[in-house]
């Protein structure tokens, strides 16, 4: 969409980052733990987009979005699995094979 948050009309890192008032936000309690200071806090959320996302990282957040997966390692997938008692990982692709005593 944008190259930076600051870029977007409608993101809330005007007011996080660069302390615009905006009366309609709240500030999130995590905001609020980045620092004691308004400038505290505003420093530590810029830092917070000093690095991009390399393109990788990021198609593989669209992948799972798109295909309604979990993104995640296979330990993670694994936790998520065993809590839900179902699979999340996509299946082999095609219809079952038949049995071939039938």
């Amino acid at each position: 969409m944008v190259e930076h948050p600051a870029d977007y009309r409608w993101s809330s890192y005007h007011s996080n980052g660069l302390g615009e008032y905006e009366p309609v936000l709240t500030p999130h309690p995590i905001y609020l733990a980045l620092g004691n200071t308004n400038q505290e806090r505003q420093a530590a959320y810029q830092a917070l987009f000093d690095d991009q996302m390399d393109t990788q990282g990021l198609t593989e957040i669209r992948d799972s979005l798109n295909q309604c997966r979990v993104l995640g390692g296979q330990a993670f997938k694994d936790q998520i699995e065993k809590t839900l008692s179902r699979r999340i990982r996509p299946g082999e692709a095609g219809r079952p094979r038949k049995d071939s005593k039938n």
